[in-house]
């Protein structure tokens, strides 16, 4: 095991509000405290400023980097400015948060024969398909996906995830492959009185197709006066979310509070979490409200499975939304503590194992162990 500090390279292209960034950014800082020294390459630094960490920019003529054309720029010309910083800064680690960035790294890695630690965050494949992207970019980010899983010591944010992963390419074998499950946070807030006679709803995350806030809006329509949904996050949907909660009636009972950055603003005021989200790894709202004591209705898929008890899931379905939040409406804490013993395994120093996981993967053709869990 590895006790000098090491030399780590990564690359994201842009540091975004959201539940993803924010765990990089712990990752980061992870690294850096136990003693290592970051390099990462990017379009601007992230919001971490700290002497063992280095920022190295992405040349492009924005700071946007949204467009197809950036994207395939990226894919043509970061494994070459990787490379080049690799051998420069004499890299003794890469790791990536996502099979994209884990790919454009493949060249640094083995230029450097340092070991590459890919975090599979979601399932960037599932999302193209529900947003509608053509079969080109489907096939595209499959083949990348198999670029970052052969040889790379692969860690699964859900069991979900690894099994569908490794199910997509039998023929690219990781060198490792183990579980790491997003962890449950200290609350970051203590919660406000529920208002008389009105139970506070909320959805927390970013307003997309997959998030599927439509269908809590039409839970809200099914609901009498004395509920209201409170929506915090921004996202290419909500022009149409909100067309949608005028459709429905209900526009006076929705509360829009964009991106709050701040955690307490948004915990303290809730009553029930709805999460009901088509495609998720291991939500971080989730995994905060259960943090605060806050009582999470989400959508029945199976990531979520392993997060939170069968009977508190439900079908895609407003009519069965509607009904559960009645039902559960004078027994929150009863719901709130039946899924915190639930996920109790979640409950680990998940600074140290994204560490250990990175410094001291498996030998090859082992399998990573994180938080009890194992695949491959």
């Amino acid at each position: 095991m590895p006790t000098d500090p090491q030399v780590i390279l990564t690359s994201y292209y842009r540091f975004k509000p959201g539940g993803y960034c924010s765990r990089l950014r712990r990752a980061l800082l992870a690294l850096l405290q136990a003693g290592h020294e970051v390099h990462y390459l990017a379009l601007e630094p992230f919001p971490l400023d700290h002497p063992r960490c280095h920022f190295h920019r992405l040349p492009w003529f924005n700071r946007h980097g949204d467009s197809l054309a950036f994207w395939a720029w990226l894919h043509a010309m970061a494994p070459l400015l990787l490379a080049w910083l690799a051998v420069r800064r004499r890299v003794t680690r890469c790791f990536a948060f996502g099979a994209s960035y884990g790919a454009i790294l493949r060249i640094a890695a083995r230029l450097r024969r340092a070991p590459l630690t890919v975090f599979f965050r979601g399932d960037p494949l599932e999302h193209h398909r529900l947003a509608g992207r053509p079969d080109w970019l489907v096939r595209a980010e499959h083949i990348v996906e198999a670029i970052a899983l052969g040889g790379s010591h692969a860690r699964f944010v859900s069991q979900t995830l690894a099994e569908r992963v490794a199910g997509r390419h039998p023929g690219a074998r990781p060198a490792s492959s183990g579980v790491l499950p997003n962890d449950i946070p200290r609350c970051p807030a203590r919660r406000a009185d529920s208002t008389p006679g009105s139970l506070r709803l909320a959805c927390v995350g970013t307003f997309d197709v997959e998030k599927n806030l439509g269908l809590a809006l039409a839970c809200l329509g099914e609901l009498e006066d004395g509920y209201e949904l409170h929506l915090f996050g921004t996202g290419p949907e909500e022009t149409r979310l909100r067309a949608l909660a005028a459709s429905l009636g209900v526009a006076r009972r929705v509360h829009w509070h964009g991106w709050v950055a701040d955690p307490e603003r948004v915990w303290r005021g809730i009553d029930l979490l709805l999460f009901p989200s088509l495609r998720e790894g291991s939500p971080n709202a989730v995994l905060e409200a259960l943090a605060c004591g806050i009582p999470v209705l989400a959508l029945r898929v199976d990531e979520l499975a392993e997060i939170l008890p069968a009977s508190t899931l439900a079908p895609d379905a407003p009519g069965a939304w509607a009904a559960k939040v009645r039902d559960w409406r004078n027994r929150l804490a009863d719901v709130a503590g039946e899924q915190s013993r639930y996920a109790m395994r979640l409950n680990y120093d998940w600074d140290r194992a994204v560490v250990d996981a990175l410094i001291s993967p498996p030998t090859h053709g082992s399998s990573g162990q994180s938080s009890g869990q194992s695949s491959g």
